[in-house]
């Protein structure tokens, strides 16, 4: 998943079980917050620096992850149980 001059480009989403392990990487090329909905997740994202995206997947339904800034939509993560 990157994202960079505002455009995102990877997957739109991803699915994964209840109880399983959300893993996915983020690249942005500015510095940024990362939020992660329904999870209260925030997580500093640095221009250039991969950022490793991982927890489990314990409440179930379709959650957004944007960046603040623009409230970009980067990609939602939907936990099936």
């Amino acid at each position: 998943m990157s994202f960079s001059a505002g455009e995102v480009s990877g997957s739109e989403s991803f699915q994964v079980r209840l109880g399983e392990t959300v893993d996915v990487w983020v690249l942005s090329d500015v510095d940024d917050e990362m939020h992660v909905h329904g999870y209260d997740q925030f997580h500093d994202l640095v221009a250039g620096v991969p950022f490793h995206l991982s927890f489990v997947a314990d409440v179930p339904g379709v959650f957004e992850v944007e960046v603040h800034t623009g409230h970009t939509r980067l990609f939602d993560i939907e936990v099936s149980g």
